[in-house]
């Protein structure tokens, strides 16, 4: 009777500790659970809005055409485009404020151009859109050393295509223009996007 006594009251000793384990569990789950939605939940609330997925296209050089001289025909040269992601750039005022960031380096722009234009290159919320184009260094060092440069831009190189000679031989060498909503129809397995260059005519 007494070893009967004594394993219950081992038992219960063990259920009583296994009690105490589970209460201060849930005190400390209820206590993290506070911490981090309501102490700390504007501060993951804005890292979780950061982030996100987002795809940076590059363009690649094309090749350079010449004569049977070498002088040259075509060639790419690196300029620069400032291209931001169409949900940060939502709000007048977001683009009154880069629209005078570019006025203030000498870059036409006005808040209803950006918009017209936005909405035009518009692929999907992580494509981003171009905001000005065909910049030199000078000028894109300039822009992100001035004091109200938005952390919501970025400058990304891009190659131009240049022609020394003007229209000498342009029925041969050709040229490139953006890419028209016919042509991205036309082409659906080649993954062309608003905004792409594709040759024309030519070479």
């Amino acid at each position: 009777m007494s070893r009967e006594i004594g394993r219950r009251s081992q038992l219960n000793l063990r259920l009583s500790h296994w009690r105490v384990f589970v209460a201060y569990s849930l005190i400390g789950l209820a206590f993290a659970l506070f911490y981090f939605q309501v102490l700390r939940g504007a501060h993951f609330e804005s890292l979780s809005t950061q982030n996100k997925i987002r795809v940076i296209r590059t363009s690649s050089p094309r090749g350079e055409i010449t004569d049977v001289h070498g002088a040259p025909l075509a060639v790419s040269v690196r300029t620069f485009d400032i291209v931001g992601y169409p949900p940060d750039l939502e709000g007048e005022q977001t683009l009154q404020g880069v629209a005078a960031l570019l006025q203030s380096q000498g870059i036409p722009a006005t808040a209803e151009a950006l918009k017209e234009s936005i909405k035009k290159q518009y692929w999907a919320p992580y494509r981003p859109v171009t905001v000005a184009s065909n910049l030199t260094l000078g000028q894109v060092a300039n822009l992100v050393s001035a004091p109200d440069f938005p952390e919501i831009l970025s400058p990304t190189p891009v190659f131009r295509r240049v022609y020394p000679a003007g229209a000498l031989a342009a029925h041969v060498v050709g040229y490139v223009g953006e890419v028209t909503r016919e042509e991205l129809s036309a082409k659906p397995g080649q993954k062309y996007m608003v905004g792409d260059l594709i040759g024309k005519t030519g070479c």
